[in-house]
């Protein structure tokens, strides 16, 4: 199978979704199936593609100069490069989506290419950004267009995510916290789709990190 990860960010940049991302690929690698990664570019000095452990690194660029000229570069180039990979004969039998931010532009052509797609949930996106920009607010001087700003910011990171998960087939979740967001902040109608990883995941972290098992 030719799996397409889409995520906003990927290595080398430290974090745990990238982490898990990495490994997941490399075990499906293991397993014979082919893996591709579109990831932002988030430094000029980065290759726009160059591969990693049998994972075929794509990164789309991104302008940073403001929070909306970056959500809408890696809107517009995430698809612009979803494009060209399909287009140019390669064959994707799945998107799968780790982070909502790329994801719109893609899901839209995948739709209509009848490509199938899932999500894996690390996290609902609106309620995190709603704590980083309370923390934010205080730095501003006219506070209140912050808010507004931040407000609107908000509801469109909610309404994103809402649509993956919408269009997604299934709806991967690691821990029955992240399950228990997504009832949350997105109801219930979402809960057939949820798988939980959340067994497998913690007997692989115990059998590579504990000495007792």
């Amino acid at each position: 199978m030719n799996i397409l990860i889409v995520t906003e960010s990927f290595w080398p940049t430290p974090g745990g979704s990238k982490t898990v991302i990495r490994e997941i690929s490399k075990r499906l690698i293991g397993r014979g199936h082919k893996v591709s990664i579109l990831a932002g570019r988030e430094s000029e000095e980065w290759p726009e593609e160059e591969t990693l452990e049998g994972m075929r690194i794509r990164r789309y660029s991104v302008n940073r100069a403001t929070g909306i000229n970056y959500y809408l570069s890696s809107i517009k180039n995430a698809r612009k490069t979803f494009l060209g990979i399909v287009e140019g004969g390669e064959k994707v039998d799945i998107v799968h989506f780790h982070t909502p931010l790329p994801a719109p532009g893609i899901m839209m052509v995948a739709k209509n290419l009848g490509i199938p797609m899932v999500h894996t949930f690390h996290g609902p996106w609106c309620e995190e950004f709603k704590i980083e920009a309370k923390g934010r607010a205080e730095r501003f001087q006219f506070r209140f267009i912050y808010k507004l700003y931040a407000a609107s910011l908000y509801h469109l990171m909610k309404w994103i995510q809402q649509l993956i998960l919408q269009n997604s087939e299934c709806i991967i979740v690691l821990s029955r916290y992240s399950r228990q967001s997504i009832l949350n902040v997105y109801g219930s109608s979402f809960d057939a789709k949820v798988r939980s990883e959340e067994r497998r995941v913690g007997k692989e972290c115990r059998s590579r990190w504990s000495p007792y098992h």
